[in-house]
């Protein structure tokens, strides 16, 4: 049953990508439920437990156990919704979703995102481009732009949100700078990208959930890099909301709630946002530089990171100083505003 009218989601192992979606189904009222290993190999994030409802703790290894602690809760709760918290949860809740008769990937479907060989198998089989020759990985080798393409599927009908561009460190071994979520994007690009996304997913047959493919754009097309099916990492929500007006988060809930999706663009931005390393920036150095920045009108948040602080960065916090995110109507001022805040930053 739902206890006074609520809807209820069931989270399968939230990581800190998902923590942002647990807070924000809180703040709409919903019944949140947690089930997480909570070990020394899985541990729950303080703030998951906060914002969850119910939380029950379970070797989420053990897949049959996980199946008899659901049939349990269900028991309980009218569950709406099934969302894996990471990759290494998206065939256990592939499992529960099934089990319980929600939307979601098959398990079949989720084992091509985590077995490599049978996705890029399954992809060779349909004539689709991949990074892959003789078994070996060859995606350093490939020439082109980087991209991230951000969605949600829903009946096997894909809605493409953003297509962000990937920005690296001069010289550096693939070493995040930053990203760039484009609203200024040539139609003919745009089209070619989203129909090779497309393909990607059919081939795949993945039809429920969030998306985010990674793709090289090369002399001959799109190549895909990689493609999961898992709330969107670190700031990406963030700047789709700034760029476009989306709300990332609410389309979820929504999703697996089988509420209606609202992906109207109200905003026509580009939105980007710069790390700053450490070295070779000093807190005390970059919070002063941050400081004159908010003067500017196109700097929409800065943010020095303390040591003992969780940050929404994927990559280890102590190497990143913190970062600054910048708002243009143009994508060639956003770039070359960008490219001063960067060549202006103090070094310590």
């Amino acid at each position: 049953m739902h206890y006074r009218g609520k809807k209820t989601l069931l989270f399968i192992e939230p990581s800190l990508s998902s923590l942002l979606l647990l807070n924000k189904a809180k703040e709409k009222r919903y019944t949140t439920l947690v089930i997480s290993s909570n070990s020394t190999q899985q541990t729950l994030l303080e703030g998951a437990l906060t914002a969850s409802s119910s939380f029950f703790q379970i070797n989420t290894n053990n897949h049959m156990a996980v199946l008899d602690l659901v049939d349990k809760i269900a028991q309980k709760f009218y569950i709406d919704g099934v969302i894996p918290g990471a990759a290494n949860s998206i065939l256990l809740t592939s499992k529960v979703a099934t089990y319980l008769n929600k939307p979601g990937l098959t398990p079949a479907s989720a084992l091509r995102l985590l077995e490599k060989d049978l996705l890029w198998d399954t992809l060779k089989a349909h004539s689709i481009p991949t990074p892959h020759q003789q078994g070996a990985l060859v995606d350093e080798d490939i020439q082109g732009k980087e991209y991230s393409i951000e969605g949600f599927l829903r009946n096997n009908d894909a809605h493409i949100v953003s297509i962000i561009e990937k920005l690296f460190l001069a010289e550096s071994n693939g070493t995040d700078k930053g990203c760039i979520v484009c609203s200024e994007i040539e139609p003919d690009l745009s089209e070619m990208i989203g129909s090779y996304v497309k393909k990607v997913i059919s081939a795949l047959q993945l039809d429920y959930g969030p998306f985010q493919a990674e793709i090289k754009l090369t002399e001959k097309g799109p190549i895909l890099i990689e493609i999961a099916m898992h709330t969107a990492r670190g700031h990406l929500p963030k700047l789709i909301k700034y760029a476009t007006g989306i709300d990332y988060y609410d389309n979820i809930l929504n999703l697996f709630s089988a509420q209606p999706l609202f992906l109207h663009k109200t905003l026509n931005a580009n939105a980007g946002i710069l790390y700053f390393y450490n070295p070779p920036y000093t807190e005390t150095s970059l919070k002063k530089y941050f400081e004159s920045l908010l003067d500017n009108p196109y700097v929409k948040e800065v943010k020095v990171y303390d040591d003992d602080e969780e940050t929404l960065d994927p990559s280890p916090k102590k190497l990143k100083a913190g970062h600054a995110i910048l708002l243009h109507k143009h994508y060639v001022n956003l770039k070359q505003l960008m490219e001063e805040v960067e060549i202006n930053a103090p070094f310590s």
